[in-house]
Parts: structure tokens; sequence; C-alpha cells
């Protein structure tokens, strides 16, 4: 199957926060998976969504210095891995 890779974003420079980096690469179904980072009060800093299928996203954003939670959701409850193609994150 072919992949598409796609950018989306590019922190400023210089990033006055943290630069945060998403590779990620999702499965037969990438509209079902979705992230968001949470600062340390709860509040969405950063998130994302709605992907393609079979596809290779860099994602490269600055995001506030200070203690952050990142969650990555499945909506379908499945997984990205392996059943329905080989999705998968990683964290630079």
């Amino acid at each position: 199957a072919d992949i598409t890779v796609t950018m989306k974003g590019a922190p400023p420079e210089p990033c006055d926060g943290a630069t945060f980096d998403l590779h990620l690469k999702t499965d037969d179904f990438g509209e079902e998976t979705s992230w968001q980072i949470k600062d340390n009060a709860n509040n969405i800093v950063l998130q994302g969504g709605n992907y393609g299928a079979n596809a290779q996203y860099y994602i490269s954003e600055c995001i506030p210095a200070q203690v952050c939670t990142f969650t990555i959701s499945d909506a379908w409850g499945d997984g990205f891995c392996c059943k329905y193609g080989k999705g998968s994150r990683r964290n630079l």
C-alpha cells in the first residue's frame, strides 16, 4: 500500500517553551486516531486527529515548558496496530 507522508506545523524559532515532536503512522482506520497534550492545569494546549489511513505524519510544535500529559486514543478501542494495519507512534 502507498504511504502518504505529511508535515504538520513547525515550531517558531526560537521556541519559548519546549518542542514537541511526534512521528505518527496510522493503520487502516486513521480517522479513529486522535491525540492531545494537556498542561498541568488540565487545559488542552495541542491536539490532532482525523488522519488518513496508512499515512505517516511528522508533527513539530512549540508547547509550554512545563509538565504536560500526552494522550493518544483510538476511537474504536482496538488500538492502531496490528490487526488492521501497522500503525505506531514515536515521540522524538
